[in-house]
């Protein structure tokens, strides 16, 4: 954390070694970060989400990575509330959503198809509570993303992943990295249109 209390980002445009491309403080220390194509214009910049005094989550996102204001503010979801973000609806804009446990031990999911206030869009129950972790993305590259949860089994980390946002049982089940991973991350590492795992340690 910076002395300031903000973050900051550094952003490299090439997966090699290197200065960053982009240095800019955006949002508190205490927010999560986030990131998406929040306009739709096919460059994913960033975004913070963070608890507000009137119990709901806050969002602050920016269609550049730029420094200033945010272009987009909304409140949606409870503090109790994990931030999650997607292209929920295939439209190539990402939109926001929060993960949450419901009283049935179950992960509940909110989804909004706008960065805006109001109800959910789509609202299902996918995931126990007792999961390592929830992630999102294109499980089977038909261009919507969709929940996901990683559990510990037998001493690995064990992915159960949802090819559509409805309930039901995982449409892919498979061991992927140690129990002693620092993030679970998932994106199209290939190009290929298909989100698959990944791991930081």
């Amino acid at each position: 954390a910076r002395p300031d209390a903000q973050l900051e980002w550094q952003l490299r445009n090439a997966n090699t070694p290197g200065t960053p491309d982009v240095v800019v403080r955006f949002g508190g220390t205490s927010s999560v970060p986030v990131t998406g194509d929040w306009d739709g214009n096919g460059t994913t910049t960033i975004g913070v989400a963070f608890a507000r005094p009137d119990g709901q989550v806050g969002w602050h996102l920016k269609n550049d990575n730029f420094p200033g204001r945010p272009d987009v503010v909304v409140a949606y979801g409870g503090t109790n509330s994990v931030p999650v973000t997607g292209d929920w609806d295939g439209n190539r804009t990402t939109t926001i959503g929060v993960a949450f446990a419901r009283s049935d031990h179950q992960v509940g999911w909110h989804l909004r198809n706008a960065n805006s206030a109001g109800p959910p869009d789509v609202a299902v129950a996918y995931g126990g509570v007792d999961a390592f972790a929830i992630v999102t993305g294109d499980w089977d590259g038909n261009g919507s993303d969709t929940p996901g949860a990683v559990y510990e089994r037998s001493g690995e980390l064990q992915w159960q992943l949802r090819d559509a946002a409805t309930p039901g049982l995982p449409d892919h089940v498979f061991g992927y990295g140690g129990l002693d991973a620092g993030a679970l991350v998932a994106g199209d590492w290939d190009g290929n249109g298909t989100w698959t795992p990944g791991v930081a340690y």
